[in-house]
């Protein structure tokens, strides 16, 4: 997903919040992300809710809804 925003996106922009860290390990947050595409130069705002997993600083696993 994370390349396709960036490879055919004009505009791109993104916006976390509401991160919380839910124990030691994960993290949810919401972000959002409006961008043109660039074959009909439609706006399209992604929102999404975030399920994250990190060990040494690092994100182990994603999950998005």
């Amino acid at each position: 997903m994370w390349e396709m925003l960036a490879r055919n996106a004009k505009d791109f922009s993104l916006v976390y919040t509401d991160i919380k860290a839910e124990d030691d390990e994960y993290i949810t947050c919401k972000w959002v992300a409006p961008t043109h595409f660039s074959a009909d130069c439609r706006k399209v705002i992604n929102r999404i809710q975030a399920y994250i997993a990190c060990k040494n600083g690092k994100i182990r696993k994603y999950r998005s809804f």
